[in-house]
């Protein structure tokens, strides 16, 4: 309960604006596809546990876990509920939600837009193929955004596995499953199952 109860603390302590704007957004997730909406809400709460776990700033992480499916408000529904034979459109369009979502939330949260823009970008099936220009804007440290996509794309892909959502996953340990999925981050992801933080 405490994690929640963290979650809850940090929207709580948001400046007006920014409050107003993510409870928004979340809002209009919940009442467009509710399965998103609960997927955001189980990333986020895993992106503050692995976040302080392995060092990593609580509350950006948090933030970009929470609205890193934000851009799916402008994916139909039909996509978003289908789970097998996708169509090249479909895969188009479903593919372009981290860029949709960078750009509902780049005024409100610079940083964490650039991490959920890119947490497909280092996945076994990498998009988008090209960022938005500027790259970058405000100068942040691309290794530490870099460092926290990684993270977020392990554990958006590890609560999509756990949900048993009826999209068809790799067989075989689900440890390796998500490394092979998420190339490069073996040593973080061995860390976060010998901790239970993902079991």
């Amino acid at each position: 309960m405490a994690l929640e109860d963290d979650m809850l603390q940090m929207l709580e302590q948001l400046e007006s604006k920014k409050k107003q704007a993510t409870t928004g957004l979340l809002s209009q997730l919940m009442d467009w596809h509710m399965p998103a909406y609960i997927h955001c809400m189980q990333v986020s709460l895993k992106s503050l546990e692995a976040s302080r776990f392995l060092g990593y700033n609580d509350k950006e992480m948090f933030f970009a876990g929470l609205l890193h499916d934000i851009g799916k408000l402008n994916v139909p529904v039909e996509i978003l509920d289908k789970r097998i034979d996708f169509g090249e459109e479909e895969y188009r369009i479903i593919h372009k939600h981290p860029e949709e979502g960078y750009a509902m939330v780049k005024d409100i949260f610079p940083f964490e837009a650039e991490v959920l823009l890119r947490h497909h970008k280092f996945c076994s099936i990498s998009y988008p193929e090209t960022l938005p220009k500027p790259v970058n804007p405000n100068g942040f440290d691309m290794r530490q955004i870099e460092q926290h996509a990684r993270l977020l794309g392990v554990l958006d892909y590890y609560d999509s596995m756990s949900r048993h959502d009826g999209y068809v996953y790799p067989a075989g340990n689900k440890m390796q499953v998500i490394a092979q999925e998420r190339p490069g981050m073996d040593v973080i992801i061995r860390r976060l199952f010998d901790a239970g933080i993902l079991a």
